[in-house]
């Protein structure tokens, strides 16, 4: 199975490890500037231990011949990308509202499988962090199974466990996987700390982008966790992460800031056009700095 994952950053290496571990031959398709670096080889915290030293995957700067391509950068990104991939099935982890209509004028709608990113990855060390090497760290949380949807997505499920993973193929939940954001707004606009952030300003911002997300596709009433269910993760969360959780979420949330915005004022269009409320999405959108 030749496998090529686009974008080589945190969540683009994760996968491309559980991938190579799973048997499959991985490349990355990266742009030339950072080619030469990532042939070197690349240090990775798999489960938050290590480190260990990766090496002998692919590096590419053009699309070659595969088998699945897997779209692994954020939202804002993904039309920028190559996506003429003649015969490849594409695995789309972004969850944008418009996402994989991007990849339809390129693949066959039953070509292209949904996945969500359930876990936590990131450059390592966060800021005041000490490691021995400097890499890419990911952790799952307990019970945490990788799920997939649409027609091929068992040809995904069935790779992962390969590699020591638990995925499941689903109907549609995919395309809720964005729906988090209004939650990362109302932390950002908590001065990033979970004991201050409006837990039910938070969870109103996911039910409205959840109900925009069910309209677009189609998808029927899809649950929400309750502001209680946010407060009580608030504070378990520091004996469950295994590193400080509110530094990761700034220092993450921060770079990729652009796509929180993006995707709350996609939410609010497609909101206002289908009449469906989204006062707490303007406010998050509006409270936000930039």
């Amino acid at each position: 199975m030749r496998v090529v994952v686009v974008g080589a950053g945190a969540v683009g290496q994760t996968y491309g490890w559980m991938l190579a571990r799973a048997g499959c031959e991985v490349s990355f398709l990266v742009r030339p500037k950072y080619a030469e670096e990532l042939r070197r080889g690349v240090w990775v915290y798999p489960e938050a231990k290590g480190p260990e030293r990766w090496e002998g995957f692919g590096v590419i700067t053009e699309p070659i011949d595969c088998d699945q391509v897997w779209f692994t950068v954020p939202s804002p990104a993904l039309p920028s990308c190559p996506l003429d991939w003649p015969g490849a099935m594409a695995v789309l982890l972004s969850g944008g509202l418009h996402d994989e209509e991007v990849l339809r004028g390129h693949f066959a709608l039953a070509d292209i499988v949904r996945g969500v990113i359930p876990f936590i990855a990131f450059h390592a060390p966060l800021p005041g962090e000490q490691r021995e090497h400097e890499g890419i760290l990911w952790w799952f949380p307990p019970l945490m199974r990788l799920p997939f949807s649409d027609p091929r997505a068992n040809e995904v499920t069935r790779l992962l466990p390969k590699a020591h993973m638990t995925a499941r193929a689903e109907s549609g939940g995919g395309r809720a996987s964005a729906s988090i954001l209004p939650a990362v707004a109302a932390l950002e606009l908590g001065g990033w700390s979970m004991k201050a952030m409006d837990k039910d300003l938070a969870a109103r911002g996911i039910r409205e982008a959840t109900d925009v997300m069910s309209a677009v596709h189609e998808l029927g009433d899809l649950m929400t966790p309750p502001p209680m269910a946010l407060g009580l993760f608030a504070g378990i969360s520091p004996l469950l992460v295994p590193f400080d959780l509110e530094i990761y979420l700034r220092y993450h949330f921060t770079k990729v800031g652009e796509q929180t915005r993006v995707a709350l004022q996609d939410w609010i269009r497609e909101g206002d056009k289908r009449g469906i409320a989204v006062d707490t999405l303007r406010t998050l959108s509006a409270g936000l700095p930039g």
